[in-house]
């Protein structure tokens, strides 16, 4: 998760970087309560010469622990936002798991999150959303792994062996999410959209083992699929007070006043979870699973007339499957990540960064710029990114991410 937060840092400076008349910028990072803030917090300071340009800005960082899919800023407040790996994430969790029920939630859902960040963002401001969905692979192995993992804490821990891990996930496909952009007239319009595949970060060439498996390789990306996975799902094993298991016959002074519970469970958990990965998917003798999800990249604007930009898919099926582009000049999934270009400059983006959850900010500028026509194409990206969801009911000055 660490390594997530950095490559937000990353390309919240990238952006920042190509906007050379910008003085300030208050950077918003929003997510749930359950979300590791004091994490953030620390690589937030560890790079702040990075976000800061060298001191060339003045940055104000907030932070709001509160669920994404209700407003949480005033109106008008923000210039641009970004939503990364966020909204396959139900609200709350499904009373049915019936595939058309969970499909009808997250419908809802997503409905609510752009009605409540068309309130928050600015006229002419941007959003830009990525949407996991299916990838070759997808989440599954992991949730088995978890699965597999409370089996055998079981014994240890107060854990029914018989539960059964359910998460509050749906991966939508283009047409469910075009849908739910669509579903309040005279707010959006989508421009271009386009499905790509993604990595986990924690992936890298030396996985597979070609012609000899590099166990040491294959070891990190199993911790980080271990982190990934803990740090995310953990919270659905706790109870309606929010605790995590006790382990059963201790009766130690600490464990009974719970401070050592939290750490001690998802240590243990931890480490269980990462056997099981290693053991049923990371072998000398298999091939290691690519973890891959497919993303979806959505580019819309106010509903002020015709459509206009590109509006493509690179290859998907049911269930959101995202297939790799047969275009060789078409950059590897690793590296098919938005490096944001503003909203006033023509030009194509760098695919050296990437990021997950929703970030908004609101900014100040010494010098203003052009506005974009009204209705007009905003700046160009290529393939594999998402530009924007524009707002543009009046004039503003220069967006910031």
């Amino acid at each position: 998760m660490k390594k997530l937060m950095l490559l937000r840092i990353r390309l919240l400076a990238n952006y920042l970087s190509n906007l050379p008349n910008l003085s300030s910028a208050t950077l918003v990072f929003n997510d749930t309560p359950f979300n590791d803030f004091s994490s953030l917090s620390r690589t937030i300071n560890t790079n702040w010469s990075l976000l800061s340009q060298d001191g060339r800005l003045s940055i104000n960082p907030l932070m709001v622990p509160q669920s994404f899919f209700g407003q949480v800023l005033p109106d008008d407040f923000v210039d641009a936002g970004f939503s990364f790996t966020a909204l396959h994430w139900l609200q709350h969790m499904p009373s049915s798991f019936e595939p058309s029920d969970v499909a009808r939630y997250a419908d809802e859902d997503l409905v609510s999150f752009l009605s409540a960040r068309h309130r928050e963002i600015r006229p002419k401001g941007t959003l830009t959303l990525c949407i996991p969905c299916h990838g070759q692979i997808g989440v599954d192995p992991a949730v088995a792994c978890l699965q597999a993992s409370i089996r055998s804490l079981a014994s240890t821990y107060h854990l029914d062996p018989s539960f059964t891990v359910r998460l509050p996930l749906y991966f939508r496909i283009m047409e469910e999410i075009l849908a739910s952009i669509n579903a309040e007239p005279g707010k959006w319009v989508v421009k271009s959209h386009v499905t790509v595949p993604i990595m986990h970060p924690s992936w890298s060439p030396a996985v597979l083992g070609n012609g000899g498996a590099d166990m040491a390789a294959r070891v990190r990306y199993a911790s980080g699929i271990t982190g990934f996975t803990t740090a995310a799902c953990s919270r659905f094993l706790t109870d309606e007070l929010g605790a995590f298991p006790k382990k059963r016959d201790l009766d130690e002074p600490a464990l009974r006043s719970g401070v050592l519970a939290e750490a001690t469970f998802l240590e243990d958990l931890s480490a269980c979870f990462k056997d099981e990965f290693l053991r049923s998917y990371i072998t000398e003798e298999e091939e290691c699973p690519l973890l891959e999800y497919g993303h979806i990249w959505v580019d819309a604007a106010l509903d002020d007339g015709p459509q206009s930009g590109t509006d493509q898919d690179i290859g998907h099926g049911r269930q959101g499957e995202a297939q790799k582009s047969q275009d060789p000049d078409c950059p590897r999934p690793a590296e098919r990540w938005i490096g944001y270009q503003p909203l006033e400059q023509e030009g194509k983006y760098n695919a050296s960064n990437r990021t997950t959850g929703g970030s908004n900010a609101r900014s100040k500028t010494s010098t203003p710029v052009e506005e974009m026509p009204h209705g007009g194409d905003a700046g160009s990206v290529e393939e594999g990114a998402g530009r924007a969801i524009q707002n543009p009911k009046h004039k503003h000055k220069m967006p910031i991410f």
